[in-house]
């Protein structure tokens, strides 16, 4: 289990990497499709939280793969222990997934939903109950509004307390990067960063 003031932090620098050093990514091209995404989100992350990461026995990793969903999180946080032979994955303290699209076709947005019913599985199937969840997802179409997740049922149960959405579009022909979260953590954070 992890204190509640390490997972604050940790959630501050999730936010603000997405809002400063990602939107600066998608600004200057480094950003192509989800793969350039998950890319960029680990290198920034590994750099800001590395001490805490040893200080406290966390890794990110990539690709973890959770068999109780038959399921991969694009990125989780996880807390481990080591000794001289192998790694031991004692828990999930954040999980990410990644979307990096455009197109305003049926399917496109369905492929973007697929990701936040696979969060129902895991609050469900894979016992991750004290884990963080961060959709981030670049959608790279005029919008009306950018977040996903508007379901008041859904706010109001699962996933209250627990998510966080990391947001991008165009609104207004400019891309705009903002924050939905629904875990109480950092909401002094600007919804928009300029």
């Amino acid at each position: 289990m992890i204190n509640e003031k390490l997972l604050t932090e940790i959630d501050r620098i999730i936010k603000t990497t997405w809002l400063k050093k990602i939107k600066k990514d998608f600004n200057e091209n480094y950003l192509y499709n989800e793969d350039s995404l998950k890319c960029s989100f680990y290198y920034h992350l590994r750099k800001k939280i590395d001490k805490i990461c040893r200080e406290n026995n966390l890794r990110i990793y990539s690709e973890i793969t959770f068999p109780e969903i038959a399921s991969r999180a694009d990125i989780v946080i996880a807390k481990i222990s080591a000794d001289d032979k192998r790694i031991y994955y004692e828990d999930t303290v954040a999980l990410f997934e990644l979307k990096y699209t455009g197109g305003t076709n049926k399917n496109t947005i369905d492929w973007v939903m697929n990701d936040i019913k696979k969060f129902k599985k895991y609050f469900r199937e894979a016992n991750l109950t004290e884990t963080q969840f961060y959709f981030a997802c670049i959608y790279c179409e005029e919008c009306a509004y950018l977040q996903w997740i508007t379901d008041k049922r859904t706010t109001n149960n699962w996933a209250n307390g627990r998510v966080t959405e990391l947001d991008a579009g165009y609104l207004n022909g400019k891309i705009e990067f903002e924050i939905n979260s629904f875990n109480d953590m950092n909401n002094d954070l600007n919804i928009f960063y300029e």
